[in-house]
C-alpha cells in the first residue's frame, strides 16, 4: 500500500518521485514501483567499509550463498589492484513503465585492505538445521558476518559458533537493518543468554532507529549512522 502511494505522486515535468532503499532485503520488490515513481537501491556498505578499515578484521564472512552473491564484490579487490565497486548489482534504478534499470550509479573507490572470504550454509533434514562452512578457513582469522538484516539472529548465531569451532580469534557481525521483533535483540548483550559471548561486535546502521535508539551503548553493539550517506547519495542523484 505505501508503495501504491508512491506511484499516484503528482510530479514535476522533467522530475520523478525517488524512493532511496538501502539493501533492499527482497530485490524484486523494487518492480513495485512504476508510472511517476523510480527506486533508486543503494547500498550502506560503504560505512561499513569505511568503519572496519583501520580495525583487526582480516575476512568477511557470508551466513548463506544469497548474502555472499550480493555483497561479495564489495570485499574483492579487482584485477588493478585496488579498485572495487560499492554496491555492485544492488545499486541502481527502477520505475517509469517498469524498466529493470532506469538508471544506474556506482560508486568506484580505492579497497585499501584486503579480506578473505568465508561462505557458510544451512543443511537441513528432518528434525534439525545446521550451518557448516561451504567455502574458506577461519582457522586464527578475525571475522565480520555480513548480511542484509538480522530478525532473531539465529543463523547469525549459529554461524559465529561454526567459525569459532574452527578456530576463529574473534567474530563480529554486521546488518544493515536491525528488525529485532519482540526485542530480540536483548539476546545478545552481555548480560542476555548463552549468546552473549559469541560475538565480539555487533554492528548495525540506524536505519531502523525505534529499535536501534533502544540498544545499550557501550556494550556488544554499535550503531553506524546513516545520515551522512544517505546526504551524499541525495547530492550526488541526477535523473
Amino acid at each position: 500500500m505505501h508503495i501504491f502511494l508512491y506511484t499516484i505522486q503528482p510530479t514535476h515535468v522533467h522530475y520523478h518521485t525517488v524512493l532511496y532503499s538501502y539493501d533492499l532485503h527482497t530485490l524484486q520488490n523494487r518492480f513495485y514501483l512504476h508510472n511517476n515513481a523510480i527506486a533508486s537501491l543503494q547500498t550502506t556498505m560503504p560505512i561499513l567499509l569505511d568503519h572496519i578499515m583501520h580495525t583487526s578484521i582480516d575476512t568477511i564472512a557470508f551466513p548463506d550463498d544469497g548474502a555472499a552473491k550480493r555483497f561479495g564484490a564489495m570485499f574483492r579487490a579487482g584485477e588493478d589492484g585496488g579498485e572495487r565497486v560499492a554496491g555492485g548489482e544492488i545499486e541502481g534504478e527502477v520505475g517509469v513503465g517498469g524498466d529493470a534499470y532506469a538508471q544506474t550509479h556506482t560508486h568506484t573507490s580505492k579497497l585499501n585492505k584486503h579480506y578473505d572470504i568465508i561462505t557458510c550454509g544451512k543443511t537441513r533434514n528432518t528434525t534439525q538445521r545446521s550451518v557448516h562452512i561451504q567455502q574458506g578457513s577461519a582457522q586464527d582469522k578475525h571475522i565480520l558476518i555480513v548480511d542484509d538484516l538480522v530478525q532473531t539472529g539465529s543463523t547469525l548465531y549459529e554461524c559465529a559458533c561454526v567459525l569459532r569451532a574452527q578456530g576463529a580469534k574473534s567474530v563480529s557481525v554486521f546488518v544493515a537493518h536491525a528488525v529485532f521483533p519482540h526485542e530480540g535483540w536483548r539476546r545478545f548483550v552481555r548480560h542476555g543468554d548463552s549468546a552473549n559471548s559469541v560475538f565480539d561486535k555487533f554492528y548495525v546502521t540506524n536505519s531502523i532507529p525505534t529499535v536501534t535508539d533502544m540498544l545499550p551503548r557501550g556494550d556488544v553493539y554499535e550503531v553506524l549512522e546513516l545520515q551522512h550517506k544517505i546526504i551524499q547519495d541525495l547530492d550526488g542523484y541526477s535523473v
